[in-house]
């Protein structure tokens, strides 16, 4: 295995034990993806095919991929592989030939983790298939990612949307469906005295909110520049330890996500 070069650069302030300090991390769409197709029938036997391939981009060459495959009870495998191990890289397509072995939809879950020589750095990206029958006609009934994710140092963070989002010790990484955002409930004023402003700033904030609440990231949606702007930075940095949030909800509960605010910096 290889250390992880990095693609995107960016800062973060993670809170820990009642602070913000700061780190960094990828951000964007995953850079892998597993997917898993059926034939369109199966034979007279009632075997059919699995095709399991994956996509990977920007990951550093060398890298390992391990993909492994739960699969209902009422199917088994009469060819092929259910664990695999090579390459990251390597996109081709690999065939498992299974067998209805019990009434009911099949259900197919694929993980593929590539692991860094960094302990508790990896992507993760689990991908759920669930397959009915209609006679010997396969007809695919769910088909969607179950989690998606990376993990630097043990911290891991979610993809799924616009940001990365870091997520708490014991959340989740399954992908919520979000049914409402975090929202503002408290503020304190943030003042730069030393920043020489002669009116009022406001900064285009991306900030993420953990299940209680807090602030668990903050960054400008463009980086300061030196002097100044870092000077300013930083100073929203510690006044943003106080405010306070309602947290995003999904259906199981609260859950960690990103909303964009503009801060108001002042200068007396």
């Amino acid at each position: 295995m290889v250390k992880w070069s990095v693609l995107l650069l960016v800062t973060l302030v993670i809170a820990t034990d009642g602070a913000l300090a700061s780190t960094r991390f990828w951000e964007g769409s995953p850079p892998l993806a597993l997917d898993l197709s059926t034939s369109d029938h199966s034979d007279s036997a009632g075997q059919w095919t699995l095709g399991v391939s994956k996509w990977v981009a920007g990951i550093p060459a060398g890298a390992v991929a391990i993909v492994s495959l739960e699969i209902s009870s009422n199917a088994e495998v009469v060819e092929g592989q259910s664990s695999l191990m090579g390459p990251a890289s390597d996109a081709s397509v690999r065939h498992l030939t299974l067998r209805r072995a019990g009434p009911g939809n099949v259900r197919i879950v694929g993980s593929m983790r590539v692991p860094s020589d960094e302990p508790g750095s990896y992507y993760h990206y689990v991908e759920l298939l669930q397959v009915g029958f209609e006679g010997n006609r396969l007809i695919t009934i769910e088909k969607k990612p179950l989690q998606r994710f990376v993990s630097r140092r043990g911290q891991r963070f979610r993809y799924g949307g616009q940001f990365l989002v870091p997520l708490d010790t014991s959340e989740s990484a399954d992908e919520p469906t979000i049914l409402s955002r975090p929202k503002l409930l408290t503020t304190a004023e943030i003042v730069c005295a030393e920043c020489e402003l002669t009116e009022t700033t406001v900064i285009s904030t991306i900030l993420t909110i953990g299940r209680d609440g807090g602030v668990t990231s903050a960054r400008p949606t463009s980086p300061p520049a030196p002097g100044r702007e870092e000077r300013l930075w930083a100073t929203v940095h510690r006044g943003l330890r106080t405010w306070r949030f309602t947290p995003a909800m999904c259906s199981a509960g609260p859950v960690s996500d990103y909303v964009v605010l503009p801060i108001r910096v002042l200068g007396r």
